[in-house]
């Protein structure tokens, strides 16, 4: 038996299996490869769905045994792109969270094929890359002969995936809905997937689970359970399970809030969609809620607190308003919303350039106007300061207790 790096390798005792081993011998019991040591834990009683089933977390403190299937999944942000999902290194000596998303193996030189990239077991003797290691842990298949990855030890020998369902291995009886099915744990994916949101209903709050009722009982009869499941390991997952837990209000404003500046966070866009379309929450002009969203965030850049009032109120009373009115009864196209878009930042440039000069955009002048036009790019030339000077004289109007000066117009007409 050797140990390739930090990871011990030998034959197993009980299916023959040459590779990486799970557990060692010790007394009377031989070496064991992972999956045969899976199967050697003992299980206990589940204190949440009554499976006998492997233990993740004991019981303590007066709570029940949890097994593997009903523990929480442990989720986190990671510490270099910020997304919620699992972590693949913990933070230590100073170094943040790494999340699967972003984490990279470590690089060395193959032992095998001699190539320089991201290996298994890097720090010891022997580093192999995926694919390598993919070819060591191979065997022959009992019934095609072939050298694939073994799937299921059989009677004299081991099967590959594909031999394995033209035994029909994976397919059977559900132990719940009776029905023929590939199973996983005797169960189909439309049983598990009930079983899945009926938990996450027996976890939340009741006053969370009653609002999301109609989302949680389309989630449950999905058409697709196998995909679902699938999509419930992501990272919009830990967003609903802050929504049924009530840490997250079921509403615009909190979900705004957890979105952020940008302009579409797949999570949140996608689960909002979601709740909107089965009746949760109201429907909204989302393209106007999302630019509204985001001048706010943007107009925080501008020093000034009187300049960023002023862009403000041009953002909302001039381009907003001219967003929305200019295609009345269909949602803006992306190329007005990049219009609107560069406007608002032109606005902020304007601001921040005065203020290099020590002054405000209530000292704006046609001369500076001039100024900042010619020597910029020909992107200021499209900027319509003249609509900025417009807005900034209704704000300071309106901040006097006085009327716009076009409704006064209009109201003269």
């Amino acid at each position: 038996m050797s140990t390739g790096g930090a990871w011990p390798t030998g034959v197993c005792g009980r299916c023959g299996k040459d590779g990486r081993l799970g557990r060692r011998a010790r007394a009377e019991h031989p070496d064991l490869c992972p999956a045969c040591a899976r199967r050697e834990v003992p299980k206990r009683c589940c204190g949440i769905c009554g499976n006998q089933r492997e233990i993740r977390i004991r019981a303590r403190d007066g709570k029940p045994d949890i097994c593997c299937a009903c523990a929480p999944v442990r989720l986190a942000a990671c510490g270099v792109c910020g997304r919620v999902g699992k972590i693949a290194r913990k933070a230590s000596n100073g170094q943040p969270a790494v999340g699967r998303c972003c984490y990279t193996p470590p690089t060395a030189c193959c032992c095998d094929c001699g190539r320089l990239g991201p290996c298994v077991g890097a720090a010891g003797p022997e580093p192999r890359c995926s694919r390598c290691q993919r070819a060591t842990q191979t065997v022959v298949c009992l019934d095609c002969g072939r050298q694939r990855p073994g799937h299921r030890s059989v009677p004299g020998g081991t099967i590959c995936t594909p031999c394995d369902r033209a035994r029909g291995g994976t397919v059977g009886t559900c132990r719940r809905c009776s029905a023929m099915h590939p199973l996983v744990g005797g169960h189909c994916p439309a049983c598990q997937l009930a079983g899945k949101v009926q938990r996450l209903r027996q976890r939340g709050d009741a006053h969370a689970v009653s609002v999301l009722e109609p989302y949680l009982h389309a989630l449950a009869s999905a058409p697709n359970a196998a995909t679902t499941m699938r999509w419930m390991h992501g990272p919009t997952m830990a967003l609903l399970t802050d929504l049924l837990a009530g840490r997250v209000a079921v509403t615009h404003a909190a979900l705004d809030e957890a979105q952020g500046s940008a302009a579409d966070c797949g999570s949140v866009a996608f689960l909002r969609a979601a709740l909107t379309h089965h009746g949760v929450r109201e429907q909204r002009d989302e393209a106007s809620a999302s630019f509204a969203r985001w001048y706010q965030h943007a107009t925080m850049s501008v020093v000034s607190t009187v300049d960023r009032a002023h862009v403000r109120a041009y953002a909302s009373w001039q381009v907003a308003h001219q967003l929305v009115t200019a295609t009345p009864r269909r949602p803006p196209s992306p190329s007005q919303q990049k219009l609107a878009r560069s406007q608002i930042r032109q606005a902020i440039t304007l601001a921040a350039w005065l203020h290099v000069q020590d002054l405000q955009l209530s000292d704006l002048r046609q001369d500076l106007i001039d100024i900042w036009v010619t020597q910029g790019s020909s992107t200021r030339q499209r900027a319509p300061v003249c609509q900025l000077a417009g807005a900034l004289r209704r704000n300071r109007q309106t901040r006097r207790g006085l009327e716009p000066v076009g409704a006064r117009s209009s109201a003269a007409q």
